[in-house]
């Protein structure tokens, strides 16, 4: 049998793989596996070109499983999460399909068969390891026995896609399966609903890549909760447990990396000095490192070449600063940096230890420092010295991102849904109507809680915003309508171009998609990119111009908004205007449309869509994080927005004043009840 599998994966692997598989990095962890296979599941199951609506497996897409699952060492795991994956999907022939469904069986039935030498035990106790090991099995055996536990929602962090350098993943795993909860393990279930709150803070404030990483770990970030959490004032304050959560993360992360550069030190058959050591971590925490496959060792390496071009002079420069001749403060990361590039020009040869520390070469580092300053100081007026600028600039990829109010987006997005069904859908003004109806006896009511509420509408009228002072803030904050605004008022002129940009790359990624579903061959995965961009844009538009009064207005709208729709669900208003077998709200809102003082009713479906699908991505703007944003969020958005697109289009664009602007005022029998609404 063992010759059997050998000739059916040399079959496999004779097979040429289909474009826009990626290939596969050496060392992934199961997981990793099975988030490359997730993310490219629609490539996988294809099929033939042209045959949209059949999706099956070809010989391509199958040997990339296969490579996935791993030639020489193969991932059960994996392996049997794509047969689960792929329930009834068939492949593309009938050999295929013996020919694949022999390889899973023969490793699915058999995970350890003892004529073959090329399949990998799970349990590895007391057994030779094979010499080509993508994976320690001892060390992911003890990290299963921690970690592969359900991790419970309110202490989940959420980490994005991606794969994983091998070290960068068993340094985590290690770190993890090695903590020590001291005397006991805490209990934390008593403390679900607040860490809920802890964890959703943390997901939500954009951490970095590492941090992620290592909270996503669960002993670590139940071990950093055990040391905070009997700080009851603590736990009330979400955000500030969050933050000393991030505190207490960067000593985890500073051993993380020790950790990853002694392994490639001693890989590497490289000695250091204790106080190299710790300089060369330093460094690497200074620089950060990368996290992608096959990227942390080169990284590593390229730091210590460094270090080794400057022939110790960085250690050096710390030893110079620790005599206190200068206020430590000073010397920040980019003035050290800037010292050890003088000294490097000067050819500054340290001989002798001992004349450094009697300080005979301080002449050197004094002159290294007032360069470094000088250098700074001289850029900062736009004449750099000679030698001190290398030309480069900032391109701003480390920019921390500007503050984002969560609140103002979500009332300008409010303020967007009451101009669509308030002002559109004349919903504010059909109160007007109702209250004239039933003064004029046209509407029959009895004494009653709807009757109270139109009563009370009337009287509060002065109260309220005025439709024109409705119209300035849908114009302030979103740019909308034809209304004359107050001097020295700013409007939002950005919003709309923005929100149609958004839009517009909606349908786009949208058409893309549809076209890798059709063509598959040759057609390269939708990037989220321009969509994460200009969500990125409209976050700081409506930062900036929610402010001032509009969640105050979008408060007030919304609690006239909630009056409107208790008065048209009004059993007897329902009974009184309602027809047909549906008898709703929307019933009432279009029977009310056929009536003085307006022409017709509005297209109410259309309305409804371009308000409701319009707050989704109004959502989507307020809660959006690059970092934490998964897939299921990703989807509501293109929808909603699709909708969104689709439903515009049936609604026409008002210009000049709105109906409700005009109230009953036009007509001179109800001048008495002009404009009830306001």
């Amino acid at each position: 049998m063992a010759e059997d599998i050998k000739k059916i994966i040399e079959q496999l692997k004779s097979y040429q793989q289909k474009e826009g598989l990626p290939d596969i990095a050496a060392g992934l962890s199961s997981k990793e596996r099975m988030r490359l296979l997730d993310d490219h599941w629609q490539l996988v199951i294809r099929g033939l070109k042209g045959q949209k609506k059949n999706p099956m497996i070809c010989q391509g897409e199958a040997a990339w499983v296969a490579e996935l699952a791993g030639y020489d060492q193969v991932d059960l795991e994996l392996l049997a999460y794509f047969k689960k994956k792929r329930g009834a999907i068939p492949f593309s022939t009938e050999g295929l399909t013996k020919l694949f469904k022999t390889y899973e069986g023969f490793y699915l039935q058999n995970p350890n068969p003892s004529e073959s030498t090329e399949v990998p035990t799970l349990n590895t106790a007391n057994k030779p390891q094979m010499s080509r090991i993508y994976r320690p099995y001892s060390a992911a055996k003890k990290f299963s026995a921690t970690m592969k536990l359900a991790v419970p929602d309110y202490l989940r962090i959420t980490v994005p896609s991606q794969a994983l350098d091998q070290r960068l993943s068993n340094a985590c795993n290690d770190i993890a399966a090695n903590i020590d909860y001291g005397d006991a393990e805490v209990d934390l279930v008593q403390y679900a609903t607040q860490l809920k709150k802890v964890t959703t803070k943390l997901n939500t404030m954009g951490l970095e890549f590492l941090y992620r990483l290592l909270l996503n770990r669960l002993p670590v970030y139940k071990k950093i909760i055990k040391g905070l959490v009997r700080n009851g004032d603590l736990l009330q304050d979400p955000l500030g447990f969050a933050e000393a959560v991030v505190r207490q993360l960067k000593g985890v992360k500073y051993a993380l990396i020790e950790k990853i550069a002694i392994g490639v030190l001693n890989d590497n058959k490289i000695q250091l000095q204790d106080a190299e050591i710790k300089l060369f971590v330093a460094d690497i925490v200074a620089i950060g490192l990368p996290y992608g496959p096959n990227s942390v060792e080169p990284a590593i390496l390229k730091v210590l070449n460094g270090a080794l071009e400057e022939g110790g002079l960085s250690e050096f420069v710390e030893r110079y600063i620790a005599r206190n001749e200068i206020k430590q403060e000073k010397f920040t990361a980019n003035v050290k940096r800037r010292m050890v590039s003088h000294l490097l020009t000067t050819g500054i040869n340290i001989t002798d230890d001992s004349k450094f520390d009697n300080g005979g070469y301080d002449e050197y580092f004094a002159l290294a420092y007032n360069n470094a300053i000088s250098t700074s100081e001289s850029t900062m007026y736009g004449s750099p010295t000679a030698g001190g600028w290398d030309f480069s600039v900032d391109t701003f990829d480390e920019v921390v991102d500007q503050a984002i109010n969560r609140e103002n987006i979500l009332a300008a997005g409010f303020l967007d849904y009451a101009y669509e069904l308030g002002e559109k859908a004349h919903i504010f003004q059909l109160m007007d109507v109702l209250y004239l109806n039933w003064h004029r006896g046209i509407l029959d009511l009895p004494q009653s809680e709807v009757t109270d509420t139109l009563e009370r509408l009337w009287q509060d009228r002065e109260r309220r915003n005025t439709p024109e002072e409705r119209a300035m803030s849908y114009k302030k904050t979103l740019g909308k309508g034809d209304v004359q605004v107050l001097d020295r008022m700013i409007v939002n002129e950005q919003f709309e171009d923005l929100w149609a940009i958004l839009m517009e790359e909606v349908a786009n990624f949208i058409r893309k998609s549809e076209e890798i579903s059709v063509f598959g061959d040759g057609a390269a995965p939708v990037s989220r990119v321009p969509i994460y961009q200009v969500t990125k844009e409209l976050q700081y538009n409506l930062t900036e111009y929610g402010n001032g009064r509009t969640k105050t207005q979008a408060a007030q709208l919304r609690s006239l908004m909630d009056t409107c729709f208790q008065v048209l669900d009004a059993p007897e208003i329902i009974d009184f205007y309602g027809f047909g077998t549906r008898k709703d709200r929307w019933t009432v809102i279009d029977r009310l449309h056929k009536e003085p003082p307006f022409d017709g009713t509005p297209n109410l479906e259309a309305l409804k869509t371009v308000a409701g699908k319009g707050n989704k991505v109004f959502q989507w703007i307020a809660n959006f994080n690059e970092a934490t944003v998964s897939d299921e969020e990703f989807e509501t958005l293109i929808r909603s927005a699709e909708a969104w697109i689709i439903a515009q289009r049936a609604v026409p664009q008002e210009e000049g004043r709105s109906d409700e602007d005009k109230g009953f005022d036009d007509s001179e029998e109800d001048e008495e009840f002009d404009d009830f609404d306001d």
